[in-house]
């Protein structure tokens, strides 16, 4: 099997080769070639209208007022009207929060509730509303495309030495190498864009007269369980990953 995933790996090398050949023309913006951002409010527009549907979306004037004024006061510090942003509360108790194509930031109201103070809400909503500014969800995809590519090449030469050897090891070293490249790049680029959300949301929140450590502050708390409802903080990690190393380098761009 060990030479078998050489064989892959030589696959790998060829596929990059043949990456490197084929330059595509330049179309300005890599965000822009997969998802443009007049696609964008149109997507966040359906996904937002079907929450809405099933009752996803909390309809209380107030509420809806105080966060869409909040985030407003932080998307005016950091962008010049590219989008139009909408904050809506998600009635759901786990500690979460979430940005959608075209501006569209959803947060749990299980989050509203573990925030020690408003610096440390603005702060999530500073870190979302970067996502969306720097276009993360359309880098992403674009991101994904090329690697996709890669990885089915592998998987589909692995498939047809296999099947001229007779040797179904081929095929099984391929299965296994393919998707992990995959994976593999998708974590790295959504490593990359926290880190990126979290040095501009910082930023935001110094810019619109909130406590810049608040964002460190509130990874901590939930990373370190200091939270009561810390079983709740684990859907919030495991979308926004948080380490030592991450708090140190939140609180180091507050300084």
């Amino acid at each position: 099997m060990k030479n078998i995933i050489s064989i892959i790996c030589l696959l790998m090398l060829s596929v990059g080769h043949l990456k490197a050949e084929i330059e595509l023309p330049d179309l300005g913006s890599p965000s822009d070639v997969y998802l443009s951002k007049l696609d964008e409010p149109a997507i966040g527009r359906a996904y937002f209208r079907n929450m809405r549907q099933q009752g996803q979306v909390v309809e209380d004037p107030l509420l809806n007022e105080y966060l869409q004024d909040l985030g407003s006061k932080l998307s005016s510090k950091v962008q010049d009207g590219d989008f139009v942003f909408n904050y809506f509360f998600v009635p759901q108790n786990s500690i979460n929060a979430f940005a959608m194509p075209g501006g569209y930031i959803g947060i749990h109201t299980g989050l509203c509730v573990a925030a020690d103070n408003e610096s440390q809400l603005a702060s999530v909503l500073a870190h979302e509303i970067s996502h969306v500014t720097q276009r993360h969800i359309s880098r992403q995809i674009g991101d994904q495309v090329p690697s996709s590519i890669q990885g089915g090449l592998i998987l589909l030469g692995a498939i047809l030495i296999g099947a001229m050897s007779g040797n179904s090891d081929v095929v099984e070293a391929g299965a296994m190498v393919a998707p992990s490249i995959m994976s593999q790049n998708q974590i790295d680029f959504t490593r990359d864009m926290e880190v990126e959300a979290d040095a501009i949301g910082i930023k935001t929140l110094g810019l619109a007269g909130y406590d810049p450590y608040a964002m460190s502050d509130f990874f901590e708390k939930l990373s370190t369980g200091s939270d009561p409802r810390n079983a709740q903080s684990t859907e919030f990690l495991r979308t926004h990953p948080t380490s030592v190393n991450r708090s140190a380098a939140a609180k180091k761009q507050a300084r």
